[in-house]
């Protein structure tokens, strides 16, 4: 049986969560890529009350909750994408927000390159 989706106001409480954790740094920046979050359709799994709750974006890469393998581990996730609204290919393994963030921002440093 298939759970249902993620409630916004349950996202919110996860969101609100991870916020909490960030780093002043991590904070300043993710005030600036984040946004309302909005559902996102990602092809890998399919659409509809299969998509997925998109909360940043910077550049091409969008930061999304997955939702369906995300019920019990911290599923935020990094991928490309080419059309906003819909995520491309998973860039990144779930992991909690502040790691996407700050990889991020190891990027605009020259620290690092995005990864796989």
């Amino acid at each position: 049986m298939a759970l249902p989706p993620l409630s916004e106001a349950r996202l919110w409480d996860v969101l609100l969560k991870a916020e909490a954790e960030l780093r002043p740094k991590t904070a300043r920046f993710w005030e600036l890529i984040k946004i309302d979050p909005e559902r996102w359709h990602a092809q890998k799994y399919g659409s509809g009350s299969h998509s997925f709750w998109a909360v940043g974006v910077f550049g091409q890469r969008v930061i999304w909750y997955n939702e369906i393998e995300s019920r019990c581990v911290t599923g935020f996730v990094l991928s490309d994408y080419h059309a906003y609204g819909q995520i491309g290919d998973q860039r990144t393994h779930e992991t909690e927000l502040r790691y996407h963030v700050e990889q991020l921002i190891r990027h605009i440093d020259g620290e690092q390159a995005y990864s796989s």
